[in-house]
Formats: C-alpha cells, sequence, structure tokens
C-alpha cells in the first residue's frame, strides 16, 4: 500500500512542478523527459501537495512551503517552523500542513500560516478531509481528528498497522 501512495505523491507532485516539453510525442509519451518550472529545483524534498480553489500548495522538508495559483510559478511561503511537513489538505476553509512531532499548521489562503497547539507530540505523516473532519495519522498509527481545526482527539485503530490514509469520498480508508 505504501509504495503506491508514493507513486500517487510522486505523480501528482510530478505533474505540480514539473511540465511534460511539448516538443515530440515520444518525449511525453513515455514520461522520461520532464522540465523544471519555477522554482528551479525546490532546495528541499517536497512529500505532499493539495489543491484549493485559489492556490495549489507543496510541503515538504525543513518547514518547505509552496505556493502556486496555477502551478506554473512558485511562491515561497514562511511556515515559521524547522519541522520537515509530510503532507497538506484542502478542508474547504483552509490548508492543513501536518509533520514531525505533531506539527500542525493552518492556513486559509496558502501563503500565510499559523501553528496549531495540538498537544499532538508524535510525528504526523498523513493528513485528509472528508464530510467535515480532517484525520492525520501519527507514526505509532493513532489517528487524531478535528471538525473545528483547533481541537485534535486521538483515535486507536487497533490492528493493523495503518501507514497511508485517504478520504474515499464517503469514507476514510
Amino acid at each position: 500500500m505504501r509504495s503506491s501512495s508514493n507513486l500517487a505523491t510522486f505523480l501528482v507532485l510530478a505533474n505540480v512542478l514539473l511540465q511534460i516539453p511539448a516538443v515530440g510525442a515520444d518525449n511525453s509519451a513515455d514520461c522520461r523527459s520532464w522540465r523544471w518550472v519555477n522554482p528551479l529545483p525546490a532546495a528541499h524534498l517536497l512529500t505532499g501537495v493539495a489543491v484549493g480553489p485559489q492556490q495549489i500548495v507543496a510541503v515538504g522538508d525543513r518547514g518547505t512551503i509552496l505556493a502556486s495559483p496555477a502551478g506554473v510559478s512558485w511562491t515561497a511561503a514562511n511556515s515559521g517552523v524547522a519541522a520537515d511537513l509530510s503532507s497538506v489538505t484542502w478542508t474547504g476553509d483552509a490548508f492543513v500542513a501536518v509533520g514531525d512531532a505533531g506539527t500542525i499548521l493552518r492556513s486559509e489562503d496558502g501563503l500565510v500560516w499559523s501553528a496549531v497547539d495540538s498537544g499532538i507530540d508524535e510525528d504526523l505523516s498523513v493528513v485528509a478531509h472528508g464530510n467535515g473532519t480532517t484525520v492525520a495519522l501519527g507514526s505509532a498509527s493513532t489517528l487524531y481528528s478535528t471538525t473545528d481545526g483547533e481541537v485534535w482527539n486521538a483515535h486507536d485503530p487497533g490492528e493493523p498497522t495503518l501507514e497511508d490514509l485517504i478520504w474515499a469520498g464517503t469514507r476514510f480508508v
């Protein structure tokens, strides 16, 4: 499950941050030839991407956050943290990014970010939103959920150990 999730994340990030050259169908058909677009290339590994109505946001190592209205020209946003960020989602109201040591950040526009004091201290690897609830996955397979973005509740999913989660349109899987 993890390798397909990593592949999906890579493909989304590649689609957002890279453009397939328009010279020759052979290059674009085999997905081997890519061209970097601004910024050239990111200084830190990017690990998550989310799309909101006005911005595309990518997050990554050392608190890296990039925002773009169309996926071509990117602006570095100040996250205010040095923690590695692993995932980001759009909730309908705001972007929520998660990362190491329980880091949770929130932004309504993808450019101005604030830390959420969640009381969580374990690494958070994934965040997803659906049906009015935002869910983050902790390194010990603990799930954390919130409906207001401020108060996060812990849930033990039991066995098996979780490594990823998504909103599948009607439920989290």
